[in-house]
């Protein structure tokens, strides 16, 4: 949440439907986890009608956010989140140098994982080609933003390996906040079938988000994932090259 308010996470790295997808699921999590906390208390008529209230009212908002983002960017669309907004050899970009650094700069933070310290890195280095070669815009070198960001997505290891863990460990701890409410309900109210097998669905889904964090399975993703990147890399300075 600090990364999405110090850098933009909803400029124009994220699509419309994305958003709204992102409003509806988090209200619906939150009207049916309180109805769910109603009806344990008894209280059946306000936990249906807050589970459904609340779900309608999050996916009425989602759509509205949707609709809205339409009309402000009408030429968006849903497109792959990685591929470059303009064609290779395009003319530079309408937005200025410093724009372009602070777009690229979102883009390596927000898409690629990378930290504040290596974006800057790769700006600095940037602004030095610059100087050297006397180019007067960062794209006449570089390209687009996206594409200049691609073609670095797969030379950070340590980024692929940073929202690997973050994913995985968020997960976990929601899995482990929710087994607070399962145990608390099986050990106050004693058992029941119901809640017997409550908590062993919740232990088995415990031992596979622990099991999600083994290092093999890191090591299979995280290559998967930069392999992935390096070809896109690849895709875009062949481009450059027969361009």
């Amino acid at each position: 949440m600090w990364t999405a308010a110090s850098d933009g996470w909803l400029a124009r790295s994220w699509d419309g439907w994305q958003l709204g997808a992102l409003c509806t699921a988090a209200g619906s999590a939150l009207s049916l986890s309180f109805g769910w906390y109603l009806y344990t208390c008894g209280q059946l008529h306000r936990a249906r009608l807050v589970a459904v209230l609340g779900t309608a009212a999050s996916a009425g908002a989602g759509l509205l956010l949707v609709l809205a983002w339409i009309c402000i960017h009408p030429g968006s669309g849903a497109a792959d989140p990685e591929s470059p907004a303009e064609p290779a050899g395009a003319a530079a970009p309408v937005m200025d140098s410093r724009q372009w650094l602070a777009r690229t700069q979102m883009l390596l933070r927000e898409r690629y994982g990378f930290s504040r310290s290596e974006a800057a890195r790769q700006l600095d280095e940037v602004r030095e080609h610059c100087l050297q070669t006397g180019a007067r815009h960062p794209a006449e070198q570089f390209g687009t933003p996206a594409e200049f960001a691609m073609s670095l997505g797969g030379s950070n290891p340590g980024a692929v390996v940073r929202r690997w863990c973050l994913g995985r460990l968020a997960f976990l701890v929601l899995v482990a906040y929710y087994g607070v409410s399962v145990l608390s309900q099986l050990f106050e109210q004693g058992p029941s079938p119901w809640r017997v097998a409550l908590a062993i669905m919740w232990f088995l889904l415990l031992l596979t988000a622990y099991w999600s964090l083994r290092p093999a399975q890191r090591r299979e993703e995280v290559c998967a994932k930069l392999e992935q990147r390096q070809r896109r890399a690849e895709a875009v300075l062949a481009r450059y090259d027969n361009s």
